[in-house]
């Protein structure tokens, strides 16, 4: 039987990691995709969204070795993906919890489904369907193939409830669950009590008992497990508060949306110490101003005549305006309502222009390396020459960045061979190298390494800015700046006369810039290969050695077939020059004298 009162929110919000894995590369060994993951918090998915997903937990269940197709990989995460459904009680259990006043007042519900429960709906939906049929001849005879869609619709779901997950344990709340008669609510995230109150959509209560209880049991009781979302404060109450953003935008006839005060709930007027004015004063606010940026609107105190006797409270609101209401009603990722406050090192604008012209006004060696890079990592990442790129944070120039499945280099960089280097690197680590590796690399160029101070001070031998000196600080930035002064033979890495590294990793530093070996096919498509024969206690110098030789041998060869390719076109157009010359000769005659 369909479910008269209550909605999914998939069509509101989405899954910031999920949307990065559907980008990826078409295939990766199984321990590759987990440090591919892992690596995707650097772009700003968040490391509790990884952790509630359980993809990681999945894969390691894996044979780490094997290669898992992008399409098995999304299957592994939509089984443990968890829906939200949204369910307005028809009969609100708390009118009078409220100040006096306003209309169509609402309780709503946000309850967690997992991917058992989600088939488990549509299931009964198909069933439903299919027994409306079997009374339905008209129906059936308009469409008569309906039934064996159905029926193949329903095994296709059958075999999926055979490996979908369920919660471990669940949440059992006092709440009669409309849709399902004679059944309590499960798993209730958390709830919202909303009224209007003339061009006002109002917020009378938001709240989590779930959430609460966990945090005061120190998730040690089985009535009120650990589950997504509710561990984190501002998780769950970002989803229910953007969600009544997106109802208030949705009604044209609302201008503002805005929230009761702690002192002000359950319709009182007094104050207390219980916190509530923590969560709604500050918690609450600090989400919404985060949505608003870039929308020229910002959370701000503002006394509104709120109840039937038109008293003024002072309550945080928000004005709605065209900039607010558009974005209210795009999708918003469930873990984070802006990326860019948690990562901000790692965002930058990019300005394009024609990439062809900017191509023709560099050098032909950056030239024939660009286009045999890009011809390299076609299908697994888009590589572009822009015309520059501003750091959002600082608003100064970088010269390059990589996000999501977009690596950029800036035309007006200071060292464009440098930075498709250093760019090119952050993309070996993130998709082409063993994790063990990259551990291992990370450890070789660690704040106090040998290798660290080595890659400082060639940077300032280099001419190198004071601020891209500082972002040694990070092993991963120090190690990407490290393949690109040594390609340009600035730096040295000698494994013999290097000390042994201090790390019990079981890896070698010196080796790994060697480890990706390199193979072309079709028009030079990237093949990735890892052929790893390790020995206890080899210097991890010798480890970042072998593997920067290995990826700049990659590189070398894809920019050989560049530079091969542009020098026949010249030498074609030469001869084609030549023959059009000589042609004309010969079919050019002088003007016949009168």
């Amino acid at each position: 039987m369909p479910r008269t009162h209550s909605v999914y929110l998939n069509n509101h919000f989405y899954s910031g990691l999920r949307a990065q894995l559907e980008k990826a590369q078409n295939k990766a060994q199984v321990a590759q995709w987990i440090n591919f993951i892992q690596a995707l918090k650097q772009k700003g998915v968040k490391q509790i969204e990884i952790e509630d997903s359980g993809i990681i937990e999945s894969l390691e269940g894996l044979d780490q070795k094997r290669v898992l197709p992008r399409a098995e990989l999304l299957q592994l995460f939509d089984q443990r993906d968890v829906k939200i459904r949204e369910l307005v009680l028809p009969n609100p259990s708390f009118p009078g919890m409220r100040l006096s006043g306003g209309t169509d007042y609402k309780e709503t519900m946000y309850i967690l489904e997992s991917e058992r429960d989600y088939l488990k709906y549509q299931l009964a939906q198909v069933r439903f369907e299919l027994q409306e049929l079997n009374f339905d001849l008209d129906a059936l005879a308009t469409n008569p193939e309906r039934v064996y869609e159905l029926d193949n619709q329903r095994k296709v779901l059958t075999e999926k409830m055979l490996v979908a997950k369920d919660f471990k344990a669940h949440h059992y709340s006092s709440v009669q669950d409309p849709d399902e008669p004679g059944q309590f609510i499960r798993n209730l995230m958390a709830h919202a009590r909303t009224t209007k109150r003339n061009d006002i959509f109002f917020i009378d209560e938001i709240q989590s008992d779930w959430a609460q209880r966990f945090r005061r049991t120190n998730g040690e009781s089985k009535n009120y497990p650990s589950a997504p979302f509710i561990t984190n404060t501002e998780i769950w109450s970002a989803i229910v508060l953007k969600r009544q953003l997106q109802r208030a935008a949705a009604d044209p006839s609302i201008k503002r949306l805005a929230w009761i005060t702690g002192d002000l709930r359950n319709g009182s007027n007094y104050v207390s110490n219980d916190g509530l004015n923590e969560f709604y004063l500050k918690i609450l606010p600090k989400i919404m101003s985060k949505f608003l940026k870039n929308t020229g609107e910002s959370v701000k105190m503002a006394n509104l005549k709120l109840d039937a006797n038109s008293q003024e409270y002072a309550v945080p609101t928000i004005e709605i305006t065209d900039a607010v209401r558009k974005k209210a009603l795009e999708p918003a990722p469930l873990y984070s309502l802006d990326a860019d406050e948690d990562y901000p090192s790692q965002i930058y604008t990019a300005k394009s222009v024609d990439e062809a012209s900017l191509l023709r006004q560099t050098p032909p060696a950056f030239r024939d390396a660009f286009l045999g890079a890009k011809e390299m990592f076609s299908g697994l990442f888009d590589l572009r020459l822009v015309s520059h790129i501003l750091d959002d944070s600082t608003q100064l120039p970088a010269s390059g960045s990589f996000l999501g499945n977009v690596l950029s280099i800036s035309f007006n960089g200071r060292d464009r061979l440098g930075a498709l280097d250093h760019e090119l690197w952050h993309l070996a680590e993130s998709a082409l190298l063993d994790p063990l590796d990259v551990a291992t690399i990370h450890e070789a160029f660690s704040p106090g390494k040998k290798l660290n101070t080595a890659v400082r001070h060639a940077m300032v031998a280099d001419g190198a800015n004071p601020r891209a000196v500082a972002q040694c600080d990070s092993a991963e930035e120090a190690a990407a700046f490290g393949f690109a002064l040594w390609r340009k033979g600035k730096l040295q890495i000698n494994p013999q006369e290097e000390d042994i590294g201090q790390s019990a990793i079981d890896k070698t530093v010196g080796k790994i810039f060697v480890r990706v070996e390199k193979a072309f096919h079709s028009l030079a498509r990237w093949v990735k290969r890892l052929i790893v024969d390790e020995t206890r206690n080899e210097f991890e110098q010798k480890v970042v050695d072998q593997a920067f030789t290995n990826f700049a041998k990659s590189l070398d060869q894809a920019t050989i077939k560049a530079a091969t390719k542009r020098l026949w076109d010249e030498q074609q157009n030469i001869r084609d020059e030549v023959d059009y010359a000589s042609i004309e000769r010969r079919t050019t005659r002088p003007a016949m004298r009168a």
